[in-house]
């Protein structure tokens, strides 16, 4: 980090400890490589990757290096590995980003409605679950089209393939990614979709294929858990795709949802699987979360839970290594809230201290000679915290994680930001640059960083001053 960078971060630190903005952030989410906020207005801020429109919808840049204002009336967001998901304080879910795997009813250059009485929300890769008021869960994406997994839910949270269900009798039920709800198509223009990111821009994001092993330079293909089998372009909603409802970003945050295009549909169309059964993992949960291949829950008496598959770099907070099928309690006691991610989870104390375990791993798109996207790479941890829980921050109301990096929200409204910046994820105005070099071995490559903004400590976002 450069000097004036220091500076700068510094100086929005004392500003906002002597109260010098006048809002702060209420709600946070991260994606693959993109982040959301929402500020005490109600409205959504978008910043990262953008190369499926997931940040800013209508928008041409493939990453989006500071906050962006792109909705207004909105409670909470939830950010999928190239889309967006943001409800409304009247329960209107609205969607923007990817849809090629069924996240959303098709390509808008606006956010789109979803459905309404919604309730709560989760997304995960490229799958989504909502809530409804009255207690049903529905389940999208990943190839699959709306269907219906359960009733009389409070809760709802997806992992990368597989779906938790918090009963409101207390119940915690996990749903396998076990049924197929689409039907078999060929791309429209006769090519095959090769994943989340345009041909020459890769996605963000590390994929967790190999539990993220210690200082290994791993090339991250994007289409490994796509089937390009499955409709792409199939309508959520069955009403008929997407039409978009405005031109360009700066639509989008007038009035209640403003720039919503609305291809909800009515309930009646799907019907409760009989395919997929839940298997109840704990009774007496009061929340849950999931992320990845990590479930987690906590209990009436405050204990917290934490199972699936754990990795020698800590990421389940215990110390095994394999897969975790029963729950287990982590060593950490009055825990007020908790977030799951891929590789890095965390919880916030009722006297709000930020716990973490796990680790964040540096992450970077490297580009060839000519400037074109070659290869994404996960090139080592950039920092990690061990297999147990260790106290870090004050003053902490959230946390979310991305693939390759961390938000904190403070509760003075500030939100703290570390972890990998190829796309603009410190929301600092820059990004880290690297390239492809020839090596000595003709069949590799080495990696050269020309510019390099990977943040071991965090940067502070604040909600921008609006013109």
């Amino acid at each position: 980090m450069s000097v004036t960078r220091k500076i700068l971060a510094i100086c929005a630190a004392l500003l906002l400890a002597f109260g010098a903005v006048a809002e702060g952030f209420t709600a946070i989410s991260a994606g693959g490589a993109h982040a959301l906020a929402v500020d005490e207005k109600g409205g959504v801020w978008a910043w990262g990757s953008n190369v499926r429109g997931e940040s800013v919808p209508g928008s041409a840049d493939a990453r989006v290096t500071e906050p962006v204002k792109v909705l207004e009336n909105v409670v909470s967001v939830a950010c999928g590995r190239n889309f967006s998901l943001a409800l409304t304080s009247d329960g209107a879910l609205c969607g923007w980003g990817d849809h090629r795997s069924n996240q959303l009813p098709g390509a808008s250059d606006a956010p789109v409605l979803l459905r309404e009485g919604v309730l709560s929300m989760d997304a995960c890769e490229e799958r989504a679950v909502l809530v409804t008021e009255t207690g049903e869960v529905y389940a999208w994406g990943a190839g699959e089209n709306l269907h219906l997994l359960c009733e009389n839910a409070a809760e709802a949270a997806v992992g990368v393939d597989f779906i938790l269900v918090r009963l409101k009798t207390g119940e915690v039920y996990e749903y396998p990614d076990s049924a197929d709800y689409s039907d078999e198509y060929e791309p429209a223009d006769g090519t095959e979709d090769s994943g989340n990111g345009d041909a020459n821009e890769p996605a963000g994001g590390v994929k967790d294929s190999a539990n993220g092993g210690a200082g290994e330079a791993v090339n991250v293909e994007d289409s490994a858990k796509n089937d390009v089998s499955k409709a792409a372009n199939a309508e959520i909603s069955g009403d008929g795709g997407a039409k978009s409802s405005a031109d360009g970003a700066d639509v989008l945050a007038e009035g209640d949802a403003g720039g919503v295009t609305d291809t909800a549909k009515d309930s009646g169309d799907s019907n409760l699987s009989e395919s997929v059964v839940g298997v109840k993992k704990l009774e007496g949960a009061t929340e849950i979360d999931a992320c990845g291949q990590t479930r987690m829950a906590r209990t009436e008496d405050g204990t917290l839970y934490i199972w699936g598959a754990a990795g020698t770099d800590g990421r389940l907070g215990l110390a095994v290594n394999g897969w975790v099928d029963t729950p287990m309690p982590l060593e950490l006691a009055d825990v007020r809230t908790f977030s799951a991610g891929l590789t890095t989870s965390g919880a916030i104390t009722e006297g709000g201290e930020a716990c973490l375990w796990g680790t964040v791993y540096s992450y970077v798109v490297l580009y060839d000679v000519n400037g074109d996207p070659a290869a994404s790479v996960v090139d080592g941890p950039l920092v990690s915290y061990g297999s147990a829980p260790v106290r870090l921050y004050d003053n902490a109301q959230a946390l979310a994680f991305g693939d390759a990096f961390v938000l904190l929200l403070r509760s003075d409204g500030a939100i703290l930001a570390w972890g990998s910046n190829d796309h603009g994820q410190m929301a600092d105005g820059d990004w880290t640059k690297a390239e492809l070099a020839d090596s000595d071995d003709k069949e590799e490559k080495d990696v050269v960083i020309t510019e390099s903004d990977q943040f071991v400590f965090p940067a502070v976002i604040a909600v921008p001053a609006e013109s």
